[in-house]
């Protein structure tokens, strides 16, 4: 049994969602990445998905910058700043200053200076929601694995029959949010590594 999706990208809980704008046109996601070895994730991305994943390294280092990056908002000049693999660049747009924020393996995403600041203002929003899904990160994964488990075991064919496995299994507690999460954001992701293991 085989199933597949095309750019399989695997699904994110127990987040929180930073908007940068207004808008909410532009945000700052964190949330743990689920799979056998979870791992928690920070997105900058925008509605068109336009995402750039920060390793928390060069988060740390972004935040660490801050001042240079303060002053080079504030420069007339275009110029640039080098973390790690992440680049940000200031260029001049149809007569407004814009910041190109890249990785190396060439995502990019294109802001306002002021929504870049913005980003300054959840550091510590940053270090409290890093260190709790941290915290969290082991059972999400062991969790993951014991889902997997129950669908192998009863053979499951199709996501539907996943979900009530797993939801009649002595595994499955309604009282952990870790449980509810994994069985209704991630289940096509539990259900994929039963049929591919």
């Amino acid at each position: 049994m085989f199933y597949s999706t095309s750019s399989r990208r695997a699904s994110r809980i127990l987040g929180r969602r930073y908007a940068l704008t207004s808008t909410s046109y532009k945000y700052l996601d964190i949330a743990i990445s689920v799979g056998p070895v979870s791992c928690v994730e920070l997105i900058l991305s925008d509605n068109r998905y336009n995402c750039i994943v920060l390793p928390i390294s060069t988060w740390t280092s972004l935040m660490q910058k801050r001042a240079e990056i303060e002053e080079l908002v504030q420069s007339e000049s275009a110029t640039s700043i080098s973390i790690n693999d992440f680049s940000i660049s200031f260029t001049i747009m149809h007569g407004s200053k814009i910041v190109k924020l890249s990785l190396l393996d060439g995502n990019s995403l294109y802001m306002r200076p002021a929504t870049l600041l913005r980003l300054f203002d959840f550091e510590k929003c940053i270090d409290h929601m890093y260190l709790w899904l941290c915290e969290n990160t082991y059972l999400v994964s062991e969790k993951f694995k014991q889902f997997v488990t129950v669908l192998q075991r009863n053979s499951i064919t199709n996501v539907r029959d996943a979900v009530k496995a797993i939801r009649n299994s002595s595994v499955f507690n309604s009282e952990s949010l870790i449980d509810c999460e994994l069985l209704t954001c991630a289940i096509q992701d539990v259900f994929y590594d039963a049929c591919n293991k």
